[in-house]
């Protein structure tokens, strides 16, 4: 076998606020690496096997996404949030 995934966990839908923060879990006690994949500039505070996301507060940004993966040793999970409006 090639790769296992990762399954990341968080609360609530698959979304993210305009302005807005989204902690990430893994269910792994190993070292993750978290990285992001966004055209808006959204950023990522990694902290072991969890890691926050933050929107930049744009309301432009509305439906796009933010790709998040988690990659331990050969496998790898990845969750896509969608922007939606400020509360």
């Amino acid at each position: 076998k090639i790769s296992d995934t990762i399954d990341i966990f968080y609360s609530g839908n698959p979304t993210i606020h305009v302005g807005g923060t989204k902690t990430l879990k893994v269910n792994i006690p190993d070292i993750v690496d978290w990285s992001i994949e966004s055209e808006i500039g959204a950023t990522i505070i990694p902290n072991g096997n969890t890691a926050r996301v933050k929107c930049p507060n744009n309301n432009s940004f509305v439906d796009k996404t933010i790709t998040i993966k988690a990659t331990v040793g050969n496998s790898v999970g990845e969750c896509i949030l969608t922007v939606t409006g400020g509360l």
